[in-house]
């Protein structure tokens, strides 16, 4: 991948520092993927195959409070994942396990509105089979925390934080602190995941 400049400084150059939820036509707005398409001088597209990235379209379209929150955990990602397309296949596998066994470890165990034994076994979780027991314990599709999905199980995990509190700031406050949280594992399992 060659680029001129880092993606957090063409997103603040070509649309205005914000990255933007759901899908945009062509122009002055962009979810994290269309600006990844355009910064590496593709057509313009959220189609995560096409820029070589993993699909993080729940978690750029996830209940943020603000495209400003949205834009602050979404361009460390994207910048993690900028060599996702050269990765083994050996490598992506063990980054989307280990995605996968975090998201219940990590963000599926501190739901609020969960038992404290489901919340202590999703913490326990050590294998995927584990994290699928605990995620089906939890009432949550098992399926979501094994793969690509894990984005998805972030955002419901998410949503499912918010709907414990009254009020839709309050709900959109728990839950971009859950996107935050989520956006950040991504980060640290593309840096130490080889």
């Amino acid at each position: 991948m060659t680029t001129k400049q880092p993606f957090g400084d063409y997103v603040a150059a070509r649309f205005g520092g914000l990255l933007s939820g759901g899908l945009h036509p062509p122009g002055e707005d962009a979810c994290a993927l269309e600006a990844v398409s355009q910064w590496r001088g593709l057509v313009w597209t959220d189609d995560p195959r096409h820029v070589g990235l993993p699909d993080i379209r729940s978690l750029n379209d996830g209940l943020w409070t603000s495209d400003a929150k949205r834009t602050q955990a979404m361009i460390p990602l994207v910048e993690a994942l900028s060599g996702y397309r050269e990765w083994t296949r050996a490598r992506k596998t063990a980054f989307r396990k280990r995605i996968g066994l975090e998201t219940v470890r990590q963000i599926l165990a501190d739901l609020p509105s969960l038992p404290l034994a489901i919340r202590d076994q999703c913490r326990a979780a050590r294998t995927l089979a584990e994290a699928n027991a605990a995620a089906r314990a939890a009432g949550c599709n098992a399926d979501a925390y094994t793969a690509d999905c894990a984005a998805d199980a972030a955002v419901i995990a998410a949503d499912a934080t918010g709907a414990t509190y009254a009020g839709r700031r309050v709900r959109l406050m728990a839950g971009t602190a859950v996107l935050v949280a989520a956006c950040r594992l991504w980060v640290k399992a593309a840096e130490e995941t080889e």
